[in-house]
């Protein structure tokens, strides 16, 4: 049996302007640790909501107050 979708609108994340980020790709933007992501999203620093076992970041507003330590050559 075949559908056809043509005639539904399809509703993305950009007709509503939401973003919703992983742990894991928040820390890639905002240049932290998932551990570090978590930890201000527990605290309430960065806007995120509890999604089972981890967090969903929904805006990466969050800046640095120190610069990142420079790793080890």
């Amino acid at each position: 049996m075949q559908y056809n979708y043509s005639d539904i609108d399809i509703i993305t994340d950009n007709d509503y302007n939401i973003s919703m980020y992983s742990t894991k790709e928040a820390a890639e933007k905002l240049g932290l640790s998932q551990e570090q992501v978590r930890l201000l999203a527990r605290k309430g620093v960065i806007k995120a909501k509890r999604l089972g076992h981890d967090w969903v970041v929904l805006e990466l507003n969050y800046q640095r107050k120190r610069k990142p330590k420079e790793k080890r050559k």
